[in-house]
Formats: structure tokens, sequence, C-alpha cells
């Protein structure tokens, strides 16, 4: 999107930029900035030339110190790629002052490429002895990242227990294999670098569960090997024992070979009535140096006429002849991989310490420090491996939809899932973090056309480049399956009037219109999420090792096994004996034991609400009494929600049998004014500005908003701005500084704000005093007034003072769906609002349908909305942050008790979604414009400010911006004028 014209409107508050945002920053001042000379030779006193610049970019003072850290290290290697190795040293050496192996992510990949940097400055100067070519592979050999993934180390096993692209790619790949061999009775696996086989053990849990069990009589694994044979013999000993465990007749054998030139078909013990498989899993790049021993390889698996081959390999191009192309390319690609460790790993883990001290490090070393025949970290493209398999009569088949599936189960397993990106190039399926693509996977087949003839050499360096600093930001376009079925229609909201009490809703067990719901969210598929639906897969090959379901996931999985596992009456009446029936069925579902846990907790709480709908309360409070065992107010994000529900309906199932007094309308009220939500939103207490400061929906729905008004008042000389429901006011200081920093500031004579009010006019006033104090500071001409009115039906056109050339905006955030429930006031302030006249509307709701007339549907509504809201502060604020516990045990509390144990006038409490606001507000004249791009750029800019880029996602409903947490629909902003 292109940036807007009206300042940067976006606060640095709470927000972190990724390591690849610094890295971009960083490249994309220095090319921009300097000539080559300058940038090289003055970079260390002139990263930031103005002080405005860091808030330009949208810096904090960490990441302004990390930007400056990485231009530093592009000078050095600038200065050696130029030869100019004093120059290069001395800037070395202030990175090396800067940079830590235990700071953040930005200064540990700096930390090793420095390291790296100061072994090529010391050969290119002789600063030490250059090794001969026999001893600088007996130094590499002392750590070989090849032989060291053969065993099960402890930071190995961390790897793959907590970075999902290991399990990403095997389970996909091993999905593909499963597809193309399941007619087969002798299965032939060749293996081009085994490793610790830990995907050929999920290779037999799948067939051992699968239909193929009984009509598999061998499964041959064969181990291809130059190296380390006693690792290999033990990896074989441990597939032995896991296969005798799952009743798999398996055959496992090695075939050594000092080097692959050795290689030959019959080594293989080939039998007719096999079906051979082949797998290479990062195996093939080791020979990029060695095209000779490459192509034999590739002849011979040529010959063994496999009916698969998978292939994973680096999505990275590390091959380049030019030194400081391999650099800049190492850069990029190390700092994504040490941001996703970041996030899946504790910066104190000793297990990532020690990988990114040996892998990676010995890794980049190799890259930048070595050349010639030193230099075995060779990694290419998928375009370049395409040409080179084409030589083979080699075809590239497309991936299943149950391959891509088994990726997607694992990146929604896993708690930093949503960072990982998955993208189909042609056929291939890209694994990526945060955009920036990491991982390849291919499925290729010989094919029966005459091979490729055009020779296509990777060569001792064959370069394959890439614009520096302009790596394209992909979007998520991975596919996702409707893992458990249900029916996706979308249910019918009622109007926004209607509470009548339908008796006939009243049939046990549940509502028609409840199961519909219900079946909605049970789906799987989150509309705004994901973009395609494909069937389900025949095998399950995922493990639960090292996954988290979301708080939806598990809302969802609880939902489908209420409702498909159970007919109406036995699961309410069976359903707490009766919640995991086999005890398979958690691995089917991909549960771990608190998973397992959680869903069976969600369970009884949906069986407690159906015995409560249908009026069997001794039925229901017997349920929701063993919830109340299981959950609570400290736990995960759905022991929380679920212990607030069970308030909710322990208060429902007393009024309705008479076991505490009812409370009349009036005390009723009254009780509910002791927290009232929308009076709390306008005092700023700690908790409030925990929520504005963590939580990125407030800023989200205020900058997007704000920016709208702004280009719908740009020519104004006045401007009048009417809130509805101004409470803290914090967002007219971000309109006076988006004015105060735009061309607007000169022309601008009055910028009046009036805000409306029923109650609280002292924290009014005082609101009203801090805006007044702020346009000083920044010489904004400021008028403030408040309009009070005992209610809305009060309010008179000719108590706003208008001035017949000003500009008028009138902004409600939040405030129309207080109205609901008292349509004749609602009615009467649209009519006065038509009658200012204003330029432009703009209006930020709740998208949530808790507006229904009947218990049961709100119950559902409300239960996986506030999960999402529950899994949404899980993840920005700590377990034991006390202003995380304030906001869930007043603001969502009072909520979820005002729509569950309610009716009537006392249900204050009814969001509606963006559909039915369309048809209110289209009674009125009023017309939806268009979203600019520049407010959606505002809005983008604080999801990438913020540490949640893909779980915090916007979409576009028609003209409105819907602002989702992991897919589920939060937050409506749109913008209205009047014809």
């Amino acid at each position: 999107m292109e940036e807007p014209s009206y300042g940067n409107t976006a606060s640095n508050v709470g927000m972190k930029l990724s390591t690849d945002d610094i890295l971009r920053i960083a490249g994309t001042k220095f090319i921009r900035c300097f000539d080559s000379q300058h940038a090289a030779d003055n970079a260390p006193s002139m990263m930031l030339r103005h002080p405005f610049e860091s808030s330009f970019y949208g810096l904090s003072i960490e990441e302004t110190k990390n930007v400056e850290l990485v231009e530093l290290l592009l000078s050095c290697a600038a200065r050696v790629d130029c030869k100019k190795f004093e120059l290069g040293s001395k800037l070395l050496g202030q990175c090396e002052l800067l940079c830590s192996a235990t700071g953040n992510p930005v200064q540990r990949v700096v930390y090793y490429l420095c390291q790296a940097l100061r072994e090529r400055i010391d050969k290119e100067t002789g600063r030490l002895i250059v090794l001969s070519l026999k001893t600088v592979q007996l130094t590499v050999e002392r750590f070989d990242i090849d032989k060291a993934l053969m065993t099960l180390n402890p930071s190995l096993h961390a790897y793959h227990q907590n970075i999902p692209f290991c399990q990403l790619a095997i389970f996909a790949g091993i999905q593909a294999i499963i597809e193309n061999v399941r007619k087969a009775k002798k299965v032939h696996i060749i293996d081009l670098g085994i490793r610790s086989g830990s995907h050929w053990t999920v290779l037999m849990q799948a067939l051992a569960s699968s239909c193929h069990e009984s009509q598999l009589e061998l499964l041959k694994i064969t181990a291809v090997g130059t190296s380390a044979r006693s690792a290999i013999e033990e990896t074989g000993e441990r597939l032995l024992s896991f296969a005798k465990t799952m009743n798999i007749p398996l055959s496992f054998k090695i075939v050594m070979v000092p080097d692959m030139s050795h290689l030959k078909e019959d080594l293989f013990e080939l039998d007719c009535n096999e079906t051979v498989a082949v797998y290479s899993s990062y195996s093939l790049r080791i020979f990029l140096s060695e095209p000779d021993q490459l192509e034999h390889l590739m002849k011979v698996v040529r010959n063994l006429n496999p009916c698969v081959m998978v292939l994973i390999e680096m999505e990275g191009n590390h091959n380049s002849p030019v030194f400081v192309n391999r650099f800049v390319e190492a850069l990029f690609f190390y700092g994504t991989m040490f941001d996703c460790f970041e996030t899946c790993m504790e910066r104190n883990d000793p297990n990532r310490m020690l990988f990114e001290a040996t892998y990676c490090f010995e890794a980049i070393r190799n890259i930048v420090a070595t050349e010639g025949e030193e230099r075995k970290i060779r990694i290419v493209k998928i375009d370049v491996w395409r040409a080179f398999f084409a030589r083979f009569g080699m075809e590239e088949l497309e991936l299943s939809p149950s391959s891509i599936y088994q990726a997607n189960l694992i990146a929604d397993r896993f708690p930093s899932g949503t960072h990982c990106n998955l993208e189909i190039n042609g056929k291939c399926l890209m694994m990526g973090w945060k955009g920036y693509r990491a991982f390849e996977l291919i499925d290729s087949a010989p094919r029966c056309t005459k091979p490729n003839t055009v020779k296509v050499s990777f060569g001792v360096d064959f370069q394959f480049t890439q614009t520096s600093f302009d790596k394209t930001i992909f979007k998520q376009i991975a596919v996702t399956i409707d893992m458990f079925g249900g029916d996706s229609r979308i249910t019918e909201i009622p109007d926004v009037d209607s509470d009548v009490e339908s008796k006939k809703e009243k049939e046990c067990p549940i509502s028609l219109a409840a199961f519909e719901i219900l079946r909605k969210y049970s789906s799987g598929v989150k509309k705004m999420k994901r973009d395609s639906v494909m069937e389900e897969p025949s095998c399950d090959t995922t493990s639960n090792e090292g996954m988290k379901l979301s708080t939806d996931d598990i809302l969802r999985i609880a939902g489908t096994r209420f409702i498909q596992c159970f007919d109406s009456h036995h699961a309410a009446d069976q359903a707490p004996f009766m919640m995991l029936r086999h005890p398979f069925e958690s691995s089917f579902y991909g549960l771990s034991i608190e998973d397992t846990k959680d869903v069976e907790l969600v369970e009884f709480l949906l069986s407690s609400a159906q015995k409560v709908e249908c009026q069997q309360f001794e039925r229901g409070s017997k349920l929701l009494s063993h919830c109340e065992l299981l959950c609570s107010a400290t736990g995960n994000p759905v022991q929380r929600v679920v212990y607030y529900f069970c308030q909710a309906l322990r208060e429902r199932i007393d009024r309705e049998t008479g076991r505490h007094i009812v409370l009349s309308l009036q005390s009723i009220q009254q009780t509910f004014q002791q927290f009232n939500l929308d009076e709390a939103m306008v005092t700023i207490t700690a908790t409030y500005h925990a929520i504005h400061q963590d939580i990125p929906f407030c800023q989200l729905s205020i900058f997007a908003g704000i920016q709208a008004i702004i280009e719908n008042v740009k020519e104004a000389k006045k401007i009048h701005i009417i809130d509805l429901g101004i409470r803290s006011g914090s967002q007219w200081t971000i309109l006076m500084q988006a004015l105060a920093s735009s061309c607007h500031e000169s022309q601008l004579e009055l910028l009046k704000i009036t805000a409306i009010g029923t109650t609280s006019k002292p924290a009014i006033e005082e609101t009203g005093e801090r805006l007044l104090s702020f346009a000083k500071t920044i010489n904004i001409p400021l008028s403030f007034k408040i309009v009070m009115v005992s209610d809305m039906s009060d309010l008179k056109q000719d108590l706003f003072e208008l001035d017949s050339d000003e500009a008028v905006a009138v902004y409600s955030s939040h405030v129309l769906r207080s109205l609901l429930p008292e349509p004749d006031k609602m009615e009467s302030l649209m009519k006065v609002v038509r009658n200012l006249d204003p330029c432009v509307m703009v209006v930020t709701e709740m998208e949530a349908n808790h507006n229904s007339p009947f218990f049961v549907n709100r119950f559902i509504e409300a239960l996986f909305f506030y999960g999402t809201l529950f899994d949404c502060i899980d993840f920005f604020m700590e377990r034991t942050e006390p202003n995380r516990m304030v906001i869930e045990a007043t603001y969502c509390c009072q909520a979820i008790r005002n729509i569950v144990a309610a009716e009537g006038e006392e249900r204050k409490i009814r969001n509606v979604k963006i559909d039915v606001w369309r048809a209110f507000f289209g009674r009125f004249g009023m017309e939806e414009l268009e979203l600019s791009s520049s407010s959606i750029y505002q809005a983008n800019l604080i999801v990438d400010r913020f540490s949640c880029r893909t779980y915090c996602t916007l979409e576009m409903n028609g003209k409105c911006l819907v602002l989702c947490w992991k897919g589920t629909p939060v937050l409506s902003l749109s913008v209205w004028r009047f014809h």
C-alpha cells in the first residue's frame, strides 16, 4: 500500500519490529541514503542523521540501535568486498562491541556474522596462516553439520520439538509417500540421508493406523551413507524396535559407500514386487560442490525407477560466487532463522544457544569466510533444482490436499504456528517464517519422456542471484481442510429490536438454530483466514509432540464432538463419562494431555448449557459443579473462559430456580452499574492503559479511523469533531499529532471537539482538560465542549453550536451497541446525526452476534467470541499479570454475565455484526464509504509493529475493515456519510 500523506500516526508504544523488518530498514537506509564510498566510510557516525528519523521509521530506542548495528555490519562487508581490510576491521571492531551471542535476534545474528567476517579478513590479510585444503577439511569435520544431525542430542531434540519446520516438512512429505505406496504390499524406502530416522516412525504410525496394515507384507528401509556408520546402525536399531511395538514387518539395511560415485543400483537388493520411494532431506545440497557425484547419484536414482521421490531443502541462495551477494543472502536467511528461534525457544535456553553456536554458526562461517572447494554450504532455490531434475526425466508432482493438510495441521498446533507461512510455488510447497521463504518440499517422479539433454551445471560457483534488500513479504495462501466437517451456513441474525423469548425453541435437547451455530464454529475452517477447503485425508500422521492447540481449536473440537459423537439425549446425559471413548481418540484429534482435558471441560460446559436451555436445572447444576472443579480464573485461556461462563450459568440457574431472591429490574440495573463497561472506559486506570498498551485492537481501530477522518476534512480550516462516547479521548491526541505534522497545520483555524455524555461528567471534563493541555503543547487551536443529556432522546441539533463553514465529523466507538435495547433512543440519535450533515461518520463496534433472543444461541456465540479474546489476552499479557486478571474479571466477566444470565431489559450487551448495522444505517440514507489505502496502511502499520503479524489479521467485508484474531472476527471499522 502507498504511504499516506498525513504523517505517520502510529505510535511506538507496545510494538516490536521483527528481525526481518530491522534488516530491511537497515538495508534500505544503507543503499538509499549514501553513495557507495560515503556509506562505507561515514556510516558509523551518520546512521540516523536527523533526530526525527527514528520516529519516521517507527523505531523504538532498541530498534534504532539494532538498525545502526546492521548498517555497521553492511558497511564492514562492503569494505571487505572492496579489499579495504583495515577500514573493514575498524568497523567490525565497533560491531563486536555492540553485538552478543545472548542478546536479541539481531544482535545474535550480527555476532556470528562478525566472527565469520573476522575470519575472512584474517585469511585475506595473512593474520592467520591460511590452512591447506586438507587441513581445512579436517577443521570443518570437527563439527560437521550433517554428521551432527545423525545423533539424537538434546539441542537437536529441542529443535525438532520447538521449531515447526522440521515437523511441517516431515508430515507433509510422509503423507506424499503414503499416497503413492498405498496399494503396495511391499514398500521399499531409500533414504539418502537418514540422520535420526524419526520421520520413519511417523510413517510406521500412519501405516499401523490405516487400512494399509492388513495388506502390508514388508516395509524395507535402506539408508545410504558415506560416513558415521555406527550412528546409522543405532538409528536402524531404534526403528526396528519401534516397528516391533507397532507390529510393522520392517527390514533395515545400510548401503555404505566412500562417496556417491561408488553407488550402484545392485547394492539395493530390489524386489520386482516392491514399490520404491526415495526420500532426500537436506541431502542433495551437500553435493553441489561435487557435481560429478550429484550427477552419478541422480542416474542411480533414475535407474531405481521409484514411484515417488520426496525432496526437502533449504530455500535460499548461498551459492553465488560473489562474496557480498552471499553475505546479504545469508544475513536475511539466518536473521529469519534467529527470529524464529527467539519466538519458539526461551532466550536463555541452553539448547537454543548451542544450536545457534554450532549448527548455525558453522553454516554462516562456511558461507562467509570460505571460497572454492572449502565452501560446502551451497544452498540453492527451487528453480535451480527444477532445471537440474528435468535433465533426468523427472516430473514434478502436484502436492496433494492431504499433504498440505498435514503441513497446516502442524502449523496450527504450534503456539508460533501462525508465524509460519505455507505457499505453493508451482507444485512445490514453500515453508516460510513471517513471509520469508526458508524451506521447500518437492514431490517428484520419473517420467517416460526422453530426458532433457540440455546441460544445467551447478559448478563450483553457480550463481542464482536475487535483488538485495527487496525481499517480498509473501502473503499466506496456505490451504486448510474442514477437519471436523459440519455445516458452514451462516445463521441469520435477528433484528436489533427483536427480543421476544420463543418457547418453541425450548424443545429438548437443543434448538436447531443452536446446532447450526455450533456446526458453523466447529467446521474447523476459519472463513476469513483461509481461502480454500479440501477434503480430509485418510491418514492423520500428526504427532502431539511440541504442539499446543489454540483456544478456538479447543472450542471447535469440543463443539464437533458434542454434536457428532452423541445423539442429543445421549450427549446430554452421558457426556461426563464418555468424553474420549477410545484410547486412540485423543491421538486422532491431535490432542496433548492438557488439550484433552480442556476439550472435556468445554464439553461439560456445553452439556450444562443444554440442560439449562431444556429447563433441566438439576442435571445442569451437577454438570456445572463438575466444570467448576476443573476450571480456574488463573489457568490457561480455556480454563479461564469456562470459569466465567460457569459463574454466569450458575447465576442463570439460581434465577430460574429461585434459589436466591430474583432482583427487581431497578436493583439489577443498580448492580450492573456498580461496574458499567462504558463508564469504566472514561477514566484512565492502569488496566485501561494496559488494554491500549499491550493489545493491538484498540490502536488498530483508532489509527485507521482517525486516518479516515483526516482524509475527509483535509481541506477544511475549521473542523468540528462530535464524539458520541469520548471515554479517555486518546484518539484525539493522535488526530492532533497527525494534523500538527501535516500541511494542514498552516491552514487550520480551529479544531472543535464536542463530547456527548449521559453520565460521568467529571470524567469527561478531565478528558477535556487533558486534550486542551496537549493541544497547547503542539500549537493546535482547540475548543472542547460537553453536551450532557439525561438520555439520547433528549439530544437536539441546536446543542452543538454549529458553524456554517466548519467540516463536521462524527466518531462512534463502541457506543451504538449500548443503545440496542432502547431502539427509540437509537432512532432519535441517528436523526440528530443526520441533521448535523457530517462529511463522515466513523463507526467501530464488536464484530459479534450477542443479540439473539434465544439463550443457547447467545451462549455459543459468546463462548467462541470470548474464547478468542482470552486467547488474545493470553498471548500479549503474562498469566500472572494483575491487569490481565482485572480485565478478565471485570470487563469480560460483566459482559459474559450479562449475555448469559440476563434477559429482557436487563440485557445490555447486545453486539451485532456489520450486516445488521448496514441494514440499520440504510434506513437513514447513509452510504458506506470505501476505506482508503491510507487507513488500511495505518492498520497494517500497527499490526507490523506488534509481535503478532500473522495472529492479528485484517480482512475486508465489503467496504468495512474487520480485525481478526487467528481468523476469528473481533472488531469492525466502517466509514459512512449521508446521501
